[in-house]
């Protein structure tokens, strides 16, 4: 689960063409796009915003959870605090497969 399949970070959003890509220096290939034609512009940009920093937000998770296991977890045994580390395990595997 923590080899990297995915395109690395960082991604970028182009509000105009709805491209989603890979903001690297002078080498930014495409990555995907927001078809922009089947919802509102403000749609599509929060729709291309939020696509582009999914590299950003699975790093935090994956941090989150690590430390979540090695500091807090004999902290906070609370049945919620258990459901939330069930919810990062389950988001993990939806974003890697």
């Amino acid at each position: 689960m923590n080899k990297q399949a995915h395109t690395p970070g960082p991604w970028g959003y182009e509000s105009t063409s709805g491209a989603i890509f890979y903001a690297d220096g002078d080498v930014e290939p495409v990555i995907a796009g927001i078809n922009q034609d089947l919802v509102s512009e403000a749609q599509a940009d929060a729709d291309g915003r939020l696509i582009a920093a999914a590299p950003d937000l699975l790093a935090v998770v994956i941090r989150a959870q690590r430390l979540y296991h090695k500091e807090l977890f004999h902290l906070l045994p609370s049945k919620e605090a258990k459901a939330v580390l069930a919810d990062m395990a389950a988001a993990l595997v939806k974003a890697e497969g």
